[in-house]
């Protein structure tokens, strides 16, 4: 996501099956690893959205999607305190798509695609996902705070 008062993120995956956020305090000119996320699969693309909404694609036919949102909250993350930070994984969704009848499909792609709507909440509204199986999907996303267990991200 954006610098937000000298802190950048990277995520970065791959054959060691997570993820791992690096926090750069552009200011003191010093980074740190501040999440790893371990998966089922290897992590073959990540993509954020404008929001803090970070896509994997993952080896295994899922499709991670973990809200670090609280990171452009301006704090480093090591002046939060421990147990806000790791609250701050507010949301956590997985989606999977089999090849049919053998079940062996990778996603390889993933992008979250702007949307032309002014609102706020409309960033985020689609992903593209794609795997080995040759299929790309869009998924809408703008109904998503009617999912059974959605919480929505919450005002400080």
């Amino acid at each position: 996501p954006a610098v937000v008062q000298g802190l950048q993120y990277l995520a970065y995956g791959g054959e060691d099956n997570k993820i791992t956020i690096i926090e750069i305090r552009t200011i003191e000119g010093t980074w740190e690893a501040v999440l790893e996320i371990p998966r089922n699969g290897v992590i073959h693309e990540l993509d954020w959205s404008p929001s803090g909404l970070l896509a994997a694609a993952i080896g295994d036919g899922t499709v991670s999607i973990i809200d670090l949102g609280y990171l452009q909250s301006g704090w480093a993350v090591n002046e939060m305190d421990y147990n806000w930070q790791r609250q701050g994984v507010t949301c956590f969704t997985e989606i999977r798509r089999n090849n049919k009848p053998t079940k062996a499909n990778g996603m390889k792609t993933v992008r979250w695609i702007p949307s032309l709507s002014k609102q706020k909440d409309a960033m985020d509204a689609f992903l593209v996902m794609g795997g080995t199986d040759g299929a790309l999907e869009v998924v809408d996303m703008t109904e998503r705070q009617r999912c059974k267990g959605f919480w929505g991200r919450r005002e400080r």
